[in-house]
């Protein structure tokens, strides 16, 4: 049976805590990307709404 370096430890803790925190840092980019998209179509779909009048001919009645 082989023994373990005395720093295995401490090793093995700090390469959990680095995948962590790159996991979180690419959930945050992730998110960060898809933010930009929606703002870039809602962008979009509100410029059509504008220069060709989607929704015009909608009506909304009264409650």
């Amino acid at each position: 049976m082989k023994i373990l370096p005395a720093d295995y430890s401490s090793l093995l803790t700090d390469i959990k805590q680095r995948v962590r925190h790159a996991r979180v840092r690419a959930i945050l980019a992730v998110n960060a990307e898809l933010i930009r998209l929606y703002w870039e179509v809602g962008a979009m779909i509100d410029a059509r709404q504008h220069e060709e009048g989607w929704g015009s001919e909608v009506t909304h009645e009264p409650d």
